[in-house]
C-alpha cells in the first residue's frame, strides 16, 4: 500500500487514518460480534476499500487481507472478496445507474421525434 499512498495528501491520510480508526474501535469494542457491531464493522471496512481504491486500483482489494482485519473478518463471517466488491460497487454502481437512466431518457426522447 505504501507506493500507492505516496499519491495521497496529508488530508487523505487523515481520512484513511480515521476509516483505520473507526474499524478498529468498532472491532475491539466488548460486544464484537454482534449482528449490529458487525455491520458497523463492514460499512466502514467497505468505505475503507472504496477511499483506498480511488489511490491504488486493484490493490486495495489487499486492505481486508491485512493482519489488523483477519480476526474481526473471521468472527463476522465475512468474505474479503466480497467486501472488495460491495466497497466499489457502492459508489460506483449508483453513478452507473444514473448513467443508463440518462441514456435511456434521451434515447426514449429522440424516438419521440
Amino acid at each position: 500500500m505504501l507506493i500507492c499512498r505516496r499519491t495521497m495528501t496529508d488530508d487523505e491520510l487523515q481520512q484513511e487514518q480515521k476509516y483505520i480508526n473507526d474499524a478498529s474501535t468498532i472491532s475491539q469494542s466488548y460486544s464484537f460480534g454482534a449482528d449490529d457491531t458487525c455491520e458497523d464493522f463492514r460499512k466502514v471496512l467497505s468505505s475503507l476499500v472504496r477511499f483506498r481504491f480511488n489511490f491504488c486500483g486493484d490493490l486495495s482489494r489487499c486492505t481486508c487481507s491485512e493482519t489488523r482485519w483477519e480476526a474481526p473478518i473471521v468472527r463476522c463471517g465475512y468474505d474479503c472478496e466480497r467486501i472488495w466488491r460491495e466497497g466499489l460497487m457502492t459508489e460506483s454502481a449508483s453513478q452507473k445507474i444514473i448513467a443508463h437512466f440518462i441514456v435511456y431518457f434521451l434515447i426514449r426522447m429522440f424516438m419521440w421525434w
